[in-house]
């Protein structure tokens, strides 16, 4: 063991002056962070070492070729809904850390092969991307920290007043109902006492005068008997 004062360095490979790096402790001092520099795909040797030593704590360290994303499916989700989108691309790897983003969002991935995974867009209202924009940008990660250069556009649909919207559908609300939320997979009926005869509507028309309406769901008001 190192006392804490002495420096430690990180060599990958057997190059030592282009493949050191400087290692940080944590602050119980049990744990090492070292960037990994650049290198072609390969298993290299990492080693730990203090300068001066020609030898240390060593362990294999696998460099991978970068995923790369050609195309995902669907292109666009609901805001409020967890929808999935299959990423289409190679250099996937089967992971526990496989990952992508949606904007600065990371959600875990499901490998399909090494040209598909399954990640799960999340709620919109989870991004906090600052921008205003209802578009993001989806990376692909296999290690959970370093993500594609490649990427593709995804937006967020908002799901409008008058409207329901289920599966991906922006659907108007029908004769006999109201739809007053964004956020609505159903319609809601008209309760008794009112009705709604017209189509995409956010509320309903109470009975006028002359009229009734005994049961919910009406799209017209009952004329009273004379």
């Amino acid at each position: 063991d190192q006392p804490d004062n002495v420096p430690l360095f990180c060599q990958f490979g057997e190059r030592l002056l282009d493949q050191l790096v400087l290692a940080s402790r944590t602050s119980n001092s049990s744990m090492l962070t070292c960037n990994a520099p650049s290198h072609p795909a390969d298993i290299v040797k990492l080693t730990i070492m203090a300068l001066g030593e020609e030898a240390g704590a060593s362990a294999q360290f696998e460099y991978v070729p970068e995923p790369s994303i050609h195309s995902i499916t669907p292109s666009h989700a609901l805001e409020d809904g967890l929808t999935p989108v299959y990423v289409s691309g190679e250099n996937f790897l089967n992971t526990s850390s496989l990952s992508c983003s949606f904007g600065a969002m990371r959600t875990n991935a499901t490998y399909i092969s090494n040209t598909t995974i399954l990640c799960t867009a999340p709620f919109f209202s989870a991004i906090t991307s600052g921008t205003g924009s209802m578009s993001v940008q989806v990376r692909v990660s296999t290690n959970a920290m370093d993500f594609s250069l490649s990427s593709a556009d995804f937006k967020f649909v908002e799901c409008p007043e008058g409207s329901f919207c289920s599966h991906l559908q922006i659907l108007p609300c029908p004769p006999g109902g109201y739809c007053d939320t964004r956020s609505g997979s159903n319609f809601t009926t008209c309760p008794p006492g009112t009705y709604q005869n017209a189509v995409g509507k956010d509320n309903c028309n109470l009975c006028s005068i002359g009229f009734y309406c005994p049961s919910p769901g009406l799209p017209a008001p009952i004329i009273c008997a004379a």
